[in-house]
């Protein structure tokens, strides 16, 4: 396991872990578009409270273009930048957490084209997947 890292784990997510990702209950949270889901339920399983997020809406000017999530506090990402470097590492996609927003690098932020955004919603599944994967509680 890479992390090393001390988050604050809600009670139930570390007496009694979840064996998937898609096992996150999300109900509370309201509609989450499908394409984040998975970034929602591992930040969730990280103990991090999300208020926002969104899967990226190609040519719709009333919508973000990119998947982005949007924590409670900032202080609830504060050590999650080493997994997320991690992350990047390997990734063709680069994340960061700008204010309270995790999301693409800005260069990834403009998909030209409907393929590109595609590109990036798959990429926020594959860092979900790394994030719920290298979570200390299992």
């Amino acid at each position: 396991m890479i992390m090393e890292y001390r988050l604050h784990l809600p009670e139930d997510m570390v007496s009694c872990p979840p064996a998937k990702l898609e096992d996150i209950d999300l109900s509370l949270f309201g509609r989450v578009d499908d394409k984040i889901k998975g970034l929602v339920r591992a930040l969730k399983a990280l103990g991090i409270d999300t208020i926002g997020s969104c899967e990226g809406h190609f040519n719709n000017p009333n919508r973000w273009p990119y998947p982005w999530v949007t924590a409670w506090r900032l202080s609830d990402y504060r050590e999650l930048h080493p997994i997320i470097s991690e992350y990047n590492k390997t990734s063709e996609v680069k994340w960061i957490i700008e204010s309270l927003e995790l999301e693409p690098t800005r260069e990834n932020r403009n998909p030209r084209n409907i393929g590109e955004l595609i590109k990036l919603q798959s990429n926020a599944e594959s860092l979900a997947k790394f994030l719920f994967d290298n979570r200390p509680y299992r």
